[in-house]
């Protein structure tokens, strides 16, 4: 199992590195935004072409794992700000006020939303206000466990198991390695919460 991973690593680097130069003559030309857009637009592709991932349980309107710090990288944290100011739209201000004083154990799973989560609609349903924008995490996150799992209420202790793709992850990798290179980061890579936009 250990030496998978390593290979998967291995691997994931990889592919990173190819990404990277191509990522930085993106922004260097048309700026961040444009390349996060550029980013999002290269992960549904390859998630598009996957057919292990047409079969995946998770839904728009499902919001299960909305319900965890939702962390993305500092240039994905500008595209989502612009985001909200383009479209009049602001974080949740009592959940991102919790989330940001308190730890997440301590929140009860309402409280741990994310705070661009929309409430309930007349169909019960919670959407993202930012669904079209939504960070690499929240649109490479995959379970194909059965969609029953993701019921907080009869299954208020279970771990759904996700399944991320290597070219996906390689992508977020490559993110990273960029903002480093741009001197966003210092030595270890600082994400941003989706509370403290």
């Amino acid at each position: 199992m250990e030496n998978t991973i390593f290979k998967n690593q291995e691997a994931i680097f990889k592919k990173a590195m190819e990404y990277v130069p191509i990522f930085k003559e993106i922004y260097d030309e048309h700026g961040g935004n444009v390349l996060i857009q550029y980013v999002y637009d290269e992960c549904q592709k390859m998630l598009d072409k996957r057919e292990l991932f047409k079969e995946t349980s998770c839904q728009g309107s499902c919001s299960f794992c909305c319900h965890d710090t939702i962390m993305m990288s500092k240039l994905e944290a500008d595209y989502v700000r612009e985001i909200l100011k383009l479209n009049n739209l602001t974080t949740d201000p009592i959940r991102s006020k919790l989330q940001q004083e308190l730890p997440k154990e301590s929140l009860n799973f309402m409280a741990r939303a994310c705070p661009l989560l929309a409430d309930e609609n007349e169909e019960g349903k919670r959407l993202c206000s930012i669904y079209e924008a939504r960070p690499l995490v929240c649109r490479t996150h995959t379970s194909l466990e059965d969609p029953k799992f993701c019921n907080h209420v009869e299954y208020p202790n279970k771990i759904i198991q996700e399944v991320r793709m290597l070219e996906t992850e390689a992508i977020t990798f490559a993110l990273v390695m960029l903002e480093q290179q741009l001197g966003l980061h210092k030595l270890v890579p600082e994400f941003v919460p989706m509370h403290n936009l």
